[in-house]
Formats: structure tokens, C-alpha cells, sequence
């Protein structure tokens, strides 16, 4: 496997004290490091792309992230604003009903007498005006 990878067994002994540099560096255990590493060339071969562009795209994204959530907020802050205002002209219109439920029993109530007084005969009276 080493001759395939192009690694003599001189060149072995090398190979194992970078990891064990590289990984104390890091903080990580050598075994960690090393699947983190195959992770990475995993991920390089599925994207096509190395560690700073996959970086990039990803900052890129969080970053359109961030700007639809706050295009999102502002949206449901419009949207709160629209009800607000639509519950205000629900209760306009409640009171207008009111009033015009009002205004049409007092016409209803003119009607009634207007036609009692004909009945009685006193159609000149609206239909002259006065008498002086």
C-alpha cells in the first residue's frame, strides 16, 4: 500500500513524526487528525473544489442565510403590521354596520309614519309643504 501511495520505507519513519508534530500542534489526537484529513480529500473529490473554495461557498451561504432571515423578519414584522391594520378596518366596518343598521330602522320608522299620516289623509301636507 505504501509503494502504491509512492511512500518508501525510508521515507515511513518521516511520515509518522509529521503526523505526530502536526497533530500536537493541533491539539488533536493523531488518529483524529488523520480521518479529519481523509474527511477533507473526501469532501475536495465530491465538490471538486479545495479546503479554501468548499471554505468560501460556505461562508457565502451563511452569509445569504443571514440576509434571509433578516428579510424574513422584515417580512413578519409587515405581515404583523397588515394585521394589526386589517383588525383596525374590521372594527371600522363593525361600527359603520352599527350605524347603518341604525339609520335604516329611523327610515323605516319615517316610512311607517309617513304612511300612518296618509292613511289619515294628510298627503297634502307632504306634498305642499306647510300650510300658513
Amino acid at each position: 500500500m505504501l509503494s502504491r501511495l509512492g511512500v518508501s520505507l525510508d521515507e515511513l519513519e518521516g511520515y509518522v513524526e509529521l503526523l505526530a508534530r502536526i497533530s500536537s500542534e493541533r491539539g488533536l489526537e493523531a488518529e483524529r487528525f488523520v480521518n479529519s484529513s481523509i474527511r477533507l480529500m473526501d469532501l475536495e473529490a465530491k465538490t471538486g473544489k479545495d479546503y479554501e473554495r468548499v471554505l468560501g461557498d460556505f461562508e457565502e451561504g451563511t452569509k445569504q442565510v443571514k440576509e434571509l432571515e433578516a428579510k424574513v423578519k422584515g417580512i413578519q414584522e409587515e405581515i404583523q403590521g397588515l394585521m394589526e391594520g386589517k383588525a383596525q378596518l374590521e372594527g371600522e366596518i363593525r361600527e359603520a354596520k352599527g350605524r347603518l343598521h341604525s339609520i335604516h330602522q329611523e327610515l323605516n320608522r319615517i316610512i311607517t309614519t309617513q304612511e300612518r299620516l296618509q292613511k289619515l289623509g294628510f298627503e297634502r301636507v307632504f306634498q305642499h309643504g306647510p300650510i300658513h
